[in-house]
């Protein structure tokens, strides 16, 4: 998927969600600012959908790389690394529920029948994850 096109359904998403998600919060007595920082929800969350998309094994190499060389102009008010992390918490609730609404129906593949070790053979007495469901058996 192409960074504009998601980043078109992500703002899509944002601009219906985050107003009822943010008059939905319930206040907890704290005093909070509420100032704008410099990058919106929807390009926050383009990112960490477009992170989870790449090749990337973690988000501190995929940030420096091709965010900070490559998409800075379609970026430009982009973060620092450690001030993106910090501000990930802030997008929490909208960011699994762009995912889920993008779901679409499950497909089984024929390697999700494989038998999955669970524990080993000396340990199964201690298990008490999975005790309904797990069973001895031969792959």
């Amino acid at each position: 998927m192409k960074l504009t096109q998601l980043f078109c359904d992500v703002d899509d998403f944002c601009r219906i969600f985050i107003s009822i998600w943010q008059k939905n919060q319930i206040p907890n007595g704290d005093k909070k600012r509420n100032r704008p920082h410099g990058m919106s929800f929807s390009k926050m969350i383009t990112l960490l959908v477009y992170y989870h998309q790449s090749a990337y094994r973690t988000y501190k190499g995929f940030y420096p790389n091709p965010v900070r060389r490559l998409w800075l102009s379609a970026f430009p008010n982009l973060l620092n690394f450690n001030r993106f992390v910090e501000l990930i918490q802030e997008i929490t609730g909208p960011s699994p529920a762009f995912m889920k609404s993008r779901c679409g129906t499950l497909q089984v593949s024929p390697f999700s029948t494989l038998c999955l070790c669970v524990c080993k053979n000396r340990r199964i007495p201690r298990s008490k994850i999975f005790v309904d469901e797990a069973g001895r058996g031969k792959k």
